[in-house]
Parts: structure tokens; sequence; C-alpha cells
């Protein structure tokens, strides 16, 4: 693991029912609410505002590569077409460093139910 990172939760499934909720992945859970670090889908993608994101180009993905990703080849749209059930990709929290490693486990939708697993880092100085 990265110096300065803990691990608080590994691999928790989260299922968004509709595009009325949304993941807060800071929080580990689905709500209505805004959160600040937050994974949201519309038009054809996801969507984590003021977020940086990484997308592998293949599957395997550590917090390492999430650190390095995100520096040299971030993300500027998470379309559905790209992170397709299985595939997996990182966002780094607005203004902080922690991180969330994002797994999806269906199909994105605009509409229908969403499912992910989230590992989620905490940085602390």
């Amino acid at each position: 693991m990265a110096p300065g990172y803990t691990t608080a939760y590994t691999n928790l499934q989260l299922t968004s029912p509709d595009s009325d909720y949304e993941f807060d992945l800071k929080a580990g859970k689905v709500t209505q609410d805004n959160s600040t670090f937050y994974l949201d889908r519309a038009d054809g993608e996801y969507i984590s505002d003021d977020s940086a994101a990484y997308i592998p180009p293949a599957d395997s993905l550590t917090l390492s590569d999430c650190l390095k990703g995100i520096v040299t080849q971030p993300a500027s749209t998470l379309p559905f077409t790209t992170l397709r059930a299985g595939r997996s990709f990182c966002g780094r929290y607005p203004g902080g460093q922690d991180i969330a490693i994002i797994r999806t486990l269906t199909n994105g939708s605009n509409d229908g139910s969403v499912k992910i697993s989230r590992t989620y880092y905490r940085h602390s100085a």
C-alpha cells in the first residue's frame, strides 16, 4: 500500500435502484442527497463532478496505479461503453487525496438499477 493510506472499505457492494440515487463514495452508501464525493449517472456516463478520475487500460487496478494514473492520464469522461460490467476505474476525492477504486458489477444505465463494488482508501497527513 502507498505510504499515508489506510483502507476504509474493501469491495463494498452498493446498488443504486435508479437515476434518482447516487453512490456516496466516501460514506459507502446509496443516497439521494448531494454528497461531496459521489458517483452519479446521466447521458450514458458516470458523473463525479470535481473529482479526478483514471480508467486503466487493463482490468487490474491498485492504489499505486490510481495515484499515478490520475496525475499522468486523467479521464475527462466515464462512459458506460468503456466501463461495462467487470471494469474498474478510480477517483480522487475533490480537493483531497482519498481514493476510491470502483468496479462495475452491472452495465451502466441512465434509468435502471446499477451495481458497483468499491474499495476506499483514506489518506492521513
